[in-house]
């Protein structure tokens, strides 16, 4: 599968109804703090609870001013790249470590709670006990 457009810079309305502002450098945070070495996030149909039906992993993150958050997904379950290629989801959405649907985070706490959750799972690596959260 090709890049997927998750979030642009601007801002949006959580499903719980909370207003988040992102700007260019939130989202290029997001990009440096992401480190699949330690961590995929998971590609999920819906809002699972606990994104228990993944059916793909998100591999890296790239940002550009032209189309703000990317997500590289990889690798992905060949049936649902057959229906996301023929557009049978209405939205892409994406859903940021420490985000609930009835926070009140600012980017900067979403940005310095993924550069702790980053750390976090460093030490936890290095013990060789890596537990994973998105």
């Amino acid at each position: 599968m090709k890049r997927i457009n998750i979030l642009m810079a601007g801002t949006h309305t959580s499903a719980g109804g909370a207003t988040l502002s992102f700007s260019e450098a939130d989202l290029q945070a997001s990009v440096d703090a992401y480190d699949p070495a330690l961590h995929k996030a998971p590609i999920a149909v819906g809002h699972p609870k606990d994104n228990l039906s993944a059916y793909g992993w998100i591999s890296g993150l790239a940002f550009s001013e032209e189309r703000g958050l990317d997500a590289t997904p990889h690798p992905v379950d060949e049936d649902f790249a057959e229906i996301v290629s023929k557009r049978r989801f209405k939205a892409i959405s994406a859903s940021f470590n420490g985000l609930s649907r009835d926070t009140t985070m600012t980017p900067e706490e979403i940005a310095q709670r993924a550069k702790d959750l980053k750390a976090r799972e460093e030490k936890l690596a290095a013990k060789r006990q890596i537990r994973c959260h998105i």
